[in-house]
């Protein structure tokens, strides 16, 4: 099961406790409060969720599951399931050379910087989704194409891993 099925099945888990949470208040409250309550809670939540969208192109549902998955990781012991392992250090990928990035710039991105909406062409950098020092080798489908601001948030953990790596698999060749 992919990334995006797997995330759109703990999404429906998350609903259905949501939905057996309500049941349990019907019981115990008029429905007149309880429908305006989650009438109010369900278009606050699609508004947002529109929004958001429309701004960083991030869809809600999948990103609150990513930060509870990343928060619920880290407190049962710091293991992130967007981390491989390291490999040891004598397997490490050897850093790109000048020449190589000029090529993956030219090659896979057409001189752009490939984050969606964003076109431009100036000082770009070629990022390891899976950094070397993690196992992530010098593959077509490991190196993006970004400008420095959109590099920035990657590095930072701003765009998720699994956002460049859906960038790379639907990338036109």
């Amino acid at each position: 099961m992919g990334k995006t099925e797997e995330n759109i099945a703990n999404f429906l888990v998350l609903l259905f406790i949501l939905f057996a949470a309500i049941y349990l208040l019907v019981s115990l409250t008029p429905l007149v409060y309880l429908l305006t309550a989650l009438g109010i809670i369900l278009f606050v939540f699609f508004v947002s969720t529109y929004l958001l969208y429309k701004k960083k192109q991030k869809f809600l549902p999948l990103e609150i599951l990513d930060r509870l998955g990343k928060f619920i990781a880290d407190a049962l012991g710091g293991i992130s399931s967007d981390k491989k392992p390291s490999k040891a250090p004598g397997r490490i990928s050897p850093p790109l050379s000048q020449k190589q990035k000029d090529k993956i710039i030219i090659e896979l991105a057409k001189g752009r910087c490939e984050y969606p909406n964003c076109n431009r062409e100036e000082n770009l950098e070629v990022h390891h989704i899976i950094p070397r020092s993690q196992g992530g080798r010098n593959t077509y489908d490991n190196l993006i194409v970004l400008c420095p601001t959109h590099h920035a948030m990657a590095d930072k953990g701003g765009i998720p891993r699994s956002r460049l790596q859906y960038i790379v698999r639907h990338r036109n060749r």
